[in-house]
């Protein structure tokens, strides 16, 4: 008997709650079913082939992980456009592309390059050369030619350069003439646009008629090491830079560069 009246009193508390809207509130609270990949259907993106050899990079830099290569011809399906990148489906992959890969057009023009774009002309120069540090190296020591008619004298110290690089490196590229400031700001900048460290390296004392120069020291995986397209040694160590004949005038250099053992 006390069986079937606290049965009775279980159903009619529970019909005061269905009334009362408890259980309704309750059940909203409720969270549905995860939803599956085989329930969504898969939104329709455009679909372009690529024009060119590329990559396919897990950020839009060039600094950032390869995720894979991108072969000329290949179907890519276009997502979203970042900058002058493009977020695309590739196979089962997603990731970025640099813009030229969907259209290969350049987007500077080399008259056209001033302080404030010329990091354009950079990404161009490394999707078309690499973006190891060899061929950065080349890049800068190939395209530019040596000129003292450029003088740069008031940018005496690696604060001043490092102030102006974007003016430098500008120059350098519109002409393709410099002294060492023009040759160190367009190599440091386009190193560090590939994602590597860089730093400015300055001497105040050389044997030559100017007394001054710059170059860069760049980390490697070997450690840190000179590196100079305009006097062209490359990866010096600090017993390198004071013995070869084409750096050992080097001699009183700022400190505020790392170690290069």
């Amino acid at each position: 008997m006390k069986t079937f009246k606290h049965a009775v009193s279980v159903i009619l508390l529970l019909a005061t709650l269905l009334t009362s809207g408890c259980i309704s509130a309750y059940a909203n609270d409720i969270s549905p079913e995860p939803t599956t990949a085989s329930t969504v259907e898969e939104k329709e993106y455009k679909s372009v082939k690529a024009a060119a050899n590329s990559y396919l990079m897990l950020q839009p830099k060039w600094s950032s992980k390869r995720i894979t290569s991108v072969k000329k011809g290949k179907n890519l399906k276009l997502i979203e456009k970042k900058g002058r990148w493009y977020l695309v489906k590739y196979g089962k992959k997603t990731g970025y592309v640099y813009n030229r890969t969907i259209k290969n057009k350049k987007n500077i023009k080399r008259k056209k390059v001033t302080k404030k774009n010329y990091k354009t002309f950079l990404d161009d120069v490394l999707f078309e050369n690499g973006t190891d540090l060899r061929s950065c190296y080349d890049y800068v020591k190939g395209c530019m030619k040596y000129s003292n008619s450029y003088a740069h004298h008031e940018l005496n110290n690696v604060k001043k350069l490092k102030k102006n690089e974007g003016m430098l490196t500008a120059e350098s590229i519109r002409t393709k003439r410099g002294n060492c400031l023009n040759y160190s700001a367009f190599l440091k900048t386009l190193l560090e646009r590939a994602g590597y460290e860089c730093y400015y390296a300055y001497s105040h004392q050389t044997k030559y008629s100017v007394n001054a120069h710059g170059w860069v020291v760049v980390k490697t995986e070997n450690g840190y090491r000179h590196i100079d397209a305009k006097r062209k040694f490359y990866l010096y160590t600090d017993a390198q830079l004071h013995t070869k004949a084409v750096s050992r005038d080097l001699k009183k250099i700022e400190k505020n560069i790392p170690a290069c053992k």
